[in-house]
């Protein structure tokens, strides 16, 4: 079965990738939870660790999506549309839109985390002012509006090709994290099943 071998070969290595990505933001402080950053490790890098693992995953690495600013994350993302991003009318599907919008708003929200701190989405809501085309230059960035303990409400606008084509609401849970529940980064508790 080449074809099976070949496909575990392929995810071995992407997986590989991620891990190299991320760097150790995903790894846990000696005897910390996972998720926690080594002592030594300044808080900043963690959080630019965290941010580009966010945005090396499969999906967003297909679509061409990067941070706005490899020096401040919580600048957004940053999509030059190509063919994968299009749906089957030539347009960016708004599941895509929604997707980044997700993402941006973490990244807004991340600086503001505690340690072990995650955050689940609650409700998304994305308003289209304008179609977003082949070849245009996409910039979703996300802020903040209020934090508290467990909740955060944070707005999210998406630029093409500097016009605004749509607005966002994301309203985010916050929980402390469960030590025994994998962080991201943290493979332990990844099963990947394979197409029979």
């Amino acid at each position: 079965m080449p074809d099976l071998d070949e496909r575990i070969a392929a995810l071995e290595a992407e997986l590989s990738a991620l891990k190299d990505a991320m760097g150790t933001a995903g790894e846990p402080a000696a005897g910390g939870p996972p998720g926690t950053a080594a002592p030594d490790r300044p808080r900043t890098l963690v959080l630019h660790d965290t941010a580009r693992a966010m945005v090396a995953t499969p999906l967003y690495r297909f679509m061409g999506v990067s941070l706005a600013d490899d020096a401040d994350p919580s600048a957004g993302l940053r999509l030059e549309v190509s063919g994968r991003a299009l749906d089957g009318r030539g347009g960016v599907g708004s599941g895509l839109v929604a997707a980044l919008v997700d993402v941006a708003a973490e990244l807004a929200l991340l600086p503001e985390l505690g340690v072990g701190e995650r955050t689940t989405a609650q409700d998304l809501f994305v308003s289209s002012v304008r179609p977003i085309g082949a070849h245009h230059v996409v910039l979703v960035r996300g802020h903040v509006v209020r934090r508290g303990p467990s909740v955060a409400f944070i707005d999210a606008d998406v630029w093409a090709d500097g016009e605004l084509s749509a607005t966002a609401h994301v309203t985010k849970s916050i929980e402390p994290s469960d030590s025994s529940e994998p962080a991201p980064g943290d493979d332990r508790g990844v099963v990947i099943q394979l197409p029979r």
